[in-house]
């Protein structure tokens, strides 16, 4: 299963507890819809028994170098995925592309780097990785997969087929299952050299908000839709979420809370602090069974 990046944990912590601006709201949908393209896509390349690493963040001479969304190793390449969730008509410009602005004759929209040029770039610093690791780059394919159904490229600058858009990826790999060679020992070396590369980016987060204990309203939220949970019965053991109806144990509440705490903290709250953290709302017992399972 792939998991959150950490930005996108920091966000869902955050959210309810303070006032994102515009900025922020936007990342905050840019991270939450890139991850769940990212899932759309591994639903589909699941289906076959091919190796895949899932967001890999690799340095080079001891640096940040690049992310990679969806590596897939089968038994004769690799190939690289760019995973895209934009979801509008869109214009080539080159270099970048522009989304339409209500009026198609005019794309005046929102601009941004074309993901051909992100993975050319992602494609050059792997390319030196492999190389550092002894790792034949010869049967290296790289494509950038567009997952919104909606998403339309008009006056595309270079035609290639490295672009795969909704309507073409189920048959782009049915292609690539009859066209690959399924994993053997060499991918398994591969796939295992490569993992080792990956490297945490909680401390590298330049899109977070700022924020501070005092700030942050003390809260706790549905673990199933993350809304806000503002009453809880006394004397029950569930409630029902007001936002998404799921009926919730409490315990599971008082862990939402205290994982939260942890990604945006870094560390375990004292049962006092995890009791003001949770608004007061449960007992103190509670929070101390929540941090004692934590440790276990």
């Amino acid at each position: 299963m792939r998991q959150k990046p950490n930005i996108l944990k920091l966000f869902e912590a955050l959210d309810g507890r303070m006032t994102f601006t515009k900025d922020d709201l936007e990342n905050f949908d840019k991270f939450k819809r890139g991850f769940e393209a990212e899932v759309w896509a591994d639903k589909r390349f699941e289906k076959y028994g091919w190796l895949i690493i899932k967001s890999l963040t690799f340095h080079l001479d001891g640096e940040y170098a690049c992310q990679i969304d969806t590596i897939i190793i089968t038994g004769d390449a690799i190939i690289l995925y760019e995973i895209k969730y934009y979801s509008r008509k869109s214009t080539d410009r080159g270099d970048r592309i522009q989304y339409f602005s209500g009026d198609e004759e005019n794309p005046n929209g929102p601009d941004f780097k074309h993901p051909r040029l992100q993975l050319k770039e992602a494609t050059i610093k792997f390319k030196r990785l492999l190389t550092k690791l002894g790792i034949s780059t010869e049967n290296l394919k790289t494509f950038v997969m567009f997952t919104h159904k909606d998403f339309v490229l008009y006056n595309m600058k270079e035609w290639s087929f490295d672009l795969i858009f909704h309507s073409e990826v189920d048959s782009h790999i049915d292609e690539l299952a009859t066209s690959t060679y399924r994993p053997n020992a060499e991918s398994y070396r591969i796939y295992n050299l490569l993992k080792a590369q990956d490297h945490d980016t909680s401390e590298t987060m330049p899109s977070a908000p700022k924020y501070n204990y005092e700030m942050l309203r003390k809260v706790v939220k549905c673990p199933e839709c993350g809304g806000v949970i503002r009453e809880v019965p006394e004397k029950t053991q569930k409630v029902i979420c007001p936002h998404c109806s799921q009926k919730l144990n409490l315990n599971d509440i008082t862990k939402k809370a205290l994982d939260d705490y942890q990604v945006l903290f870094k560390e375990t709250p004292t049962i006092e602090k995890l009791y003001e953290w949770c608004g007061g709302m449960f007992s103190k017992m509670r929070c101390y069974r929540a941090i004692l399972a934590s440790r276990q």
